[in-house]
């Protein structure tokens, strides 16, 4: 019972850190791009990657919102840390 709950986890944190990489690179290119389709990209992507794996594990969502969470954080914290091309002077 519990590998489960770490397997939700880990697929919250994979599908997160995926996620919040789709929505950076995206975020970059907008200024290039006349329409923006990234938002129904990541909805629809994410949106059938967490009712699959909902499905398959069960009842997983807290977990699985807890790994999501987590990945926001540390692709914050990487971002911040690691951004090459962000301004020095404003931070």
């Amino acid at each position: 019972m519990h590998w489960k709950f770490f397997i939700a986890l880990l697929l919250g944190y994979v599908g997160g850190l995926l996620f919040f990489l789709h929505l950076f690179i995206n975020i970059r290119k907008a200024f290039f791009r006349k329409k923006g389709t990234g938002f129904f990209t990541r909805f629809t992507l994410f949106g059938i990657y967490t009712i699959f794996c909902i499905h398959f594990f069960g009842n997983i969502f807290f977990p699985f919102l807890i790994g999501f969470f987590l990945a926001q954080k540390t692709f914050t914290f990487i971002i911040l840390k690691y951004d090459r091309y962000r301004e020095k002077d404003n931070y």
